[in-house]
């Protein structure tokens, strides 16, 4: 009897492992297949670029010291929302693995930089983000988020997006998807990204978030790298507690509130001084 349950073991253990052998070549047949076909860019949404000439850097990173960098006030973090240790990692990273950078457009892009690759993993399920910390926008105008970055989609399964938050997370708004390939494959050029960031002008912590995901099952898809982003803006954009804002925005009612404080405390230093005269 236990000869057989281990024979039985044997056996469903080698019909796993013969078909995921056959999936995986079944899927690398998909992928070399459509390398061959040209790239489709139709399925781009984002917001404008902002116009003009750059401005000075405020914020950059380019993922030198790793990722998630230390950040300026607070680290950086990365999510695994599929739990199967698949996050954003630096070059050469654990769960990276791509073996250059391909981010360059202009020229080709050198150093560490931020990745995920799906196609190192294998047949796993991926959804991942990269937070930045938090900033400072109160005095901050014709901002923008400016970014290399060389991403290969395959078969329109998979997303890159870039979204910004006012809530610390709770909430994003949509910047940036991609759903097609952008830059040449595990070659420069990469794309340099220039997305306008006006909404968040005026506001006191504004984090923004590369994500990278896969709403199908058994996902093995390519990578995305990411690499130079800049924050610029003509005014400064800060860490929260340092520029134009200080701390949270107070409303309009707080202000009214504050002001008939101020005069009701005037009108009654007045009344006394002219009493004790």
């Amino acid at each position: 009897m236990r000869k057989l349950l281990l024979c039985l073991a044997f056996s469903l253990a080698l019909a796993g492992l013969v078909s995921g052998v056959a999936t995986a070549q079944g899927l690398n047949a998909e992928k070399n297949d459509e390398l061959s076909r040209p790239k489709d860019y139709s399925n781009d949404s984002s917001v404008g670029s902002r116009p003009g000439p750059p401005r000075v850097p405020q914020i950059t990173e380019d993922f030198e010291g790793g990722t998630p960098p230390a950040g300026l006030a607070m680290p950086w973090i990365t999510n695994d929302y599929e739990g199967n240790g698949i996050v954003w990692d630096s070059q050469f990273g654990p769960y990276c693995g791509e073996a250059d950078n391909w981010t360059g457009n202009a020229s080709p892009g050198s150093g560490d930089f931020a990745c995920v690759s799906s196609d190192i993993i294998g047949i796993l399920d991926f959804d991942t983000d990269l937070w930045t910390e938090s900033y400072d926008y109160c005095g901050a105008s014709n901002s923008a988020l400016l970014f290399a970055a060389n991403y290969q989609n395959f078969a329109n399964e998979d997303f890159f997006q870039v979204d910004w938050s006012t809530d610390g997370g709770g909430t994003w708004n949509n910047l940036l998807t991609w759903n097609e390939d952008h830059g040449g494959f595990r070659a420069d050029p990469g794309e340099d990204v220039n997305l306008a960031t006006a909404p968040a002008e005026g506001v006191p912590s504004v984090w923004y978030r590369f994500y990278y995901w896969d709403p199908a099952p058994d996902d093995w898809e390519w990578y995305i790298e990411i690499d130079d982003m800049v924050l610029d803006a003509d005014g400064v954009i800060a860490v929260p507690g340092q520029g134009a804002c200080g701390g949270p925005a107070a409303s309009g009612n707080q202000l009214a509130f504050l002001a008939l404080l101020l005069i009701l405390g005037g009108a009654a230093f007045v009344m006394l001084r002219s009493r004790t005269a």
